[in-house]
Order: C-alpha cells, then structure tokens, then sequence
C-alpha cells in the first residue's frame, strides 16, 4: 500500500508541476480582473460538490472493503447507483439558491456581461459533482491509482493542454472550455462503472433512508464547507474583483497542496479501514503513517526556507508579480500545509473508525472555530486578513482532531461500526 501511494504522489506531482504551468501562462497574462472568474466558477462549484454530497459515498468510504472482505458485491452496486442518484436529487434542491449568486456576479461584479458563462459554470459544476462521487465510490473499492491517474489527467492534462485554445482565441473560449473540462471524465469513469451501477436501484425512497441513516455524516460536510470554502464565497461578495484574481491564485495553491496531501495519506488511511478492531495493527499502521508525515513535513520547511531567500524573484520567475500579496500567499500556503500535514493522521482516523456522530459533533466544534475566525477579516478586512483566517482555521482543525483522537484512541482502534 506504502508503494501505491507514492505512484499516487507522483501522479499528483505530475498533475502540480502541470497545474502551476497552467497558473503561469494563463493567470500570468491574464488580468487579475479576467482571473476572477475561475474564482467564481470554484465558488460554485465548491458549493455543488459540498451540498450535493448526501452521505452515500462517505458511507462507502467507510465500509466497501469490509463488506468485499465478507463476499457482499450486490450492496456496492446498490449504494453505488443510489450515490449518483443523490447528487441529482441534491442538485435540484440547491439550484435556486445557485442562481442568486450566479445573477448577483453576473449583475454587480461583471456589469451584466457573463451570464451565459455562469450559467454553464452551474452545469460543470454539477458535472464535476457527478465525477467526485465516481472517484469515490472507484476508491472506495481500492482503484486509488486509477482514479487519481484519471483526475489528475482531466483537472491538469486537460486543462493544460486548453492552454492551445488560450493563446489561438483568448480568454473568453478558454474561460467556457474550463467550466465544462470535466465532461471527458465523466465518460471515463461512467465506462470504468458501468457493471457497477444498475437501473434497478434508482428508487427515490430507498435512497432517501440511506441518506437519513448518514446524515451526520453529510451534515458534518455541510458543516465543513465554512471551513474549508466559506471564505471564497465571501471575498467573491465583497472584495473587488482585483482582490478575487489574488485569492483565486491562493486557492488553486491551497488546492494542490490539499490535493497533494489528501492523494497520500487519505489511502494509506482508507487502506487501515480492512483492519477494524484490530488495534495492534492499526498502531503498527499508525507509526508508518506518522514516519512519513515528518518526513514530508521536514521537505515543506526546506521548500520555505529557499523561498524565503528571495521572494521576490521566485514571484516574477513564475509570472505573478502583477497580483497582490503574492509572498504573504507563499507563506500562506507553506503554513496551512504544515499545519494540515500535523493533524492529517488524526483527521482521516477520526473520518473512517469513528461513528457518523462524532464526526459530526467535529464537524460543529470547527465550524464554531471558523464563523469565529472570521471576526479576523472583520478586524482586517483585506486579502492579509482572510489570510490569517485560514491558518486559524487550519490550526484549529487540527488541534481539535488531535485532542479527540488521543482521547478516543483505544476506542477507535478495537470498535468495529
């Protein structure tokens, strides 16, 4: 499992040097103002895949290699099919609240002239929607290598190679291609699921008990969109779209190092799920996982400290010196990295061995700790300050998975859910 992460790394790694490629062409010629929408569209489609998300896949995250280890194909394939159909159904239910936003953008930040744009952002969001929950339930079965190979191909092979459209017809045809890039990937994954999914199980009322029956498990994501995107949508309402272009530049960084992160450790940590109860295993899984976050995190303080050398030049050496506060995001994002690596083990144990309650009751803790972070923006109310909130939130998050798993550890580590 140890070597499937790393080729999982490495993909992300591929996928990083692609992404920050794609950042220094297009976010570098770009002006800051044009930039902003790629912002807009990650706002929305933020809110998509978070509210969209009823619980099932989470579930299947959860349980899919336990119930294959007790011969128990036929439950994958309904959960399966009964994901997707709850990402529609979510959908629905959440448009009218999208569109709001979509008309407020389109009328106050771009003087009427997006809408079109917008909207078909509302359709690659969804569809990017669609996809997570693909990936998640391809995970969910142990295909790590497939669904990181096919994510990273579609969110920076493709985009990268969109570069082509960019420079041949300008930013309005590459804005349009990237709202609905993830259209190849839903083929792909609907052809990697196909004797995965069947008719027969799409029964609304089915659907709806599994969603009740995770319910605290999709509200504790809910919960964690102030966390982790509540701070996008907030500087897209208020700050002026110069600002936007800088933070959207922030958030495609924190981004990949999310991406970076999360590819690693969460299938080191998902691969401990076939241990359950098994607590001498899992402590002996526990110090591999640890050994490596150090190491890691012993790399980001390297990184930083050749930054740190001379900011300046590595800004204009990757094309980005026109946007605002680019070295207090440099810094920003080395820290929340750091940061996020320490609590990172805790986190995804809490996530896969603990009950849906408990994650939940986490979940409204940081969600406390974050509506409280944003009295800084209050105080600061600049791109410094909605900095300085996501290390609070970062830190917070955590400290507090850090404090529950020691408490909950021995419990965590022989209960079977």
């Amino acid at each position: 499992m140890l070597k499937k992460s790393f080729i999982i790394v490495l993909i992300q790694l591929v996928g990083s040097v692609l992404g920050l490629v794609t950042i220094y062409f297009v976010a570098g010629s770009m002006e800051p103002e044009v930039y902003s929408l790629v912002g807009v569209y990650t706002v929305i489609s933020n809110i998509v895949m978070t509210f969209s998300d009823l619980g099932i896949e989470t579930t299947m995250m959860r349980e899919v290699l336990f119930w294959i280890e007790n011969n128990n194909e036929e439950k994958v394939v309904e959960y399966s099919t009964q994901a997707l159909l709850s990402r529609v159904f979510a959908f629905l239910i959440i448009l009218p609240i999208l569109l709001i936003y979509v008309f407020y953008m389109n009328f106050i930040k771009y003087n009427g002239g997006r809408l079109i744009l917008l909207l078909l952002a509302l359709v690659g969001a969804q569809i990017s929607s669609m996809n997570n929950a693909m990936s998640l339930i391809v995970r969910s079965k142990g295909g790590y290598i497939f669904s990181q190979a096919a994510s990273t191909v579609n969110n920076y092979l493709l985009k990268f190679a969109g570069l082509g459209l960019y420079f041949a017809f300008g930013a309005n045809v590459y804005l349009y291609f990237y709202v609905l890039s993830s259209i190849p990937l839903s083929i792909v994954y609907f052809f990697k699921l196909r004797h995965t999914l069947d008719i027969k199980y799409i029964k609304l009322k089915f659907m709806l008990k599994k969603v009740y029956t995770a319910r605290f498990l999709w509200l504790k994501t809910d919960l964690d969109y102030v966390k982790n995107s509540a701070d996008s949508l907030l500087v897209s309402a208020l700050f002026p779209t110069y600002i936007m272009g800088s933070y959207t530049i922030f958030k495609n960084f924190e981004q990949l190092s999310k991406n970076i992160i999360e590819g690693f450790f969460d299938v080191l940590s998902q691969s401990t799920v076939k241990y359950k109860g098994k607590s001498d295993e899992l402590k002996r899984q526990e110090k591999k996982i640890k050994s490596v976050r150090s190491l890691v995190i012993l790399v980001v303080i390297l990184l930083l400290g050749i930054f740190s050398i001379n900011t300046q030049f590595f800004i204009k050496l990757v094309h980005l010196s026109k946007y605002d506060a680019m070295s207090e995001i440099i810094f920003c994002i080395a820290i929340i990295t750091i940061i996020h690596l320490i609590g990172k083990y805790e986190i995804n144990a809490i996530a896969f061995f603990a009950s849906p309650k408990l994650n939940f009751i986490l979940g409204l803790i940081v969600l406390v700790c974050s509506i409280i972070s944003f009295g800084i923006i209050l105080i600061s109310p600049s791109i410094e300050g909605v900095l300085l909130q996501r290390i609070a939130v970062y830190f917070a998050y955590s400290i507090i998975a850090i404090i529950i798993f020691k408490k909950k550890r021995a419990e965590l580590y022989t209960t079977i859910k």
